[in-house]
């Protein structure tokens, strides 16, 4: 009898920069967002909502199916990136899998239809369902990788390989990698990520979108320039972030947005995240902030018990 693992227990930890997809990904996003999937699995805080057992999805998954038909158990980690330089947002979804897909069930499921392209590679086209307008998809090595663009024309920005380092990445993003991500997860798995950087939000055309979108919280959001956020996950679900601002007083505004000194609630941060969601208030009561200059250090956690009530939920 063979007893060799297969599915999402066969898939070792990795650092957040020795991600495959990372080498899909367009020139200089300003936006990146790792799941390691299979990682989350294994861990008694992430499987449930990855196994089925929680209907709904969780950790954002369920958004990766609809855009790919891709069941959880069948992925390896997945990568989201995008691109602000427009009014509207530019976005990249590179999924990666444990064993290899069936591009003809994928194509059915999503009833994509080949496009009618000069490129030198094959790309289908389908509707999405989130948002007006269609995506484009790339079956990238036709076995394991596969790459959702949107708008559909923006799978230009795609390599046609993927690139073996992070040099395709701003030298402020590599460092979140190298600085804060990859020592996050040397010391204990880091199974959700992201990693941001933007030069100026004045020369964003998408700045007028997500200040509509963050409304009171634009101000002190819009001061950060550099930042890493990562959740490690075991019984419990542990966030850090790091951010790097403007300035000290950027930063010190951004810590008194986070944590008001005259509430017991700080409901700064509880604008930023999904209302009415269980993990929010463990989020926000346990929100705890460290200021060094330009930089400020944040770390919140969420209780096995919260995880629990939320599986109860279903």
């Amino acid at each position: 009898m063979n007893s060799e693992k297969t599915g999402p227990e066969s898939v070792p930890a990795v650092a957040p920069s020795q991600l495959t997809a990372l080498g899909y990904l367009p020139d200089r996003p300003q936006l990146i967002i790792g799941f390691h999937v299979a990682e989350a699995w294994q861990t008694s805080a992430g499987r449930p909502f990855l196994d089925g057992s929680r209907q709904g999805g969780g950790l954002g998954l369920d958004q990766v199916e609809s855009l790919t038909s891709l069941k959880p158990a069948e992925i390896d980690h997945a990568v989201m990136a995008l691109k602000l330089d427009k009014i509207l947002p530019r976005v990249f979804l590179i999924v990666r899998t444990i064993h290899p897909y069936n591009p003809a069930e994928i194509q059915r499921d999503l009833k994509a239809t080949k496009m009618a392209s000069a490129e030198r590679r094959t790309l289908y086209e389908f509707n999405l369902k989130q948002v007006s307008g269609k995506a484009a998809l790339w079956f990238a090595d036709g076995d394991k990788t596969l790459v959702v663009a949107w708008p559909s024309t923006e799978m230009k920005e795609v390599p046609d390989e993927p690139r073996k380092r992070l040099n395709h990445l701003s030298g402020e993003m590599q460092k979140v990698f190298e600085q804060d991500l990859d020592p996050a997860a040397a010391k204990a798995p880091a199974q959700i990520w992201a990693a941001g950087h933007v030069d100026g939000w004045d020369n964003l055309a998408a700045q007028l979108l997500l200040a509509k979108l963050l409304k009171d919280a634009w101000g002190p959001v819009s001061k950060i320039k550099t930042a890493g956020i990562w959740m490690q996950l075991s019984e419990e679900a542990d966030v850090h972030a790091v951010c790097r601002c403007a300035d000290a007083d950027a930063a010190e505004k951004l810590r008194v947005f986070l944590l008001p000194p005259d509430q017991a609630a700080n409901k700064g941060l509880a604008e930023l995240l999904p209302q009415k969601n269980p993990f929010t208030a463990d989020l926000t009561k346990t929100l705890k902030a460290t200021q060094d200059g330009d930089r400020l250090s944040l770390e919140a956690n969420v209780s096995s018990e919260t995880i629990r009530k939320a599986l109860e939920a279903r």
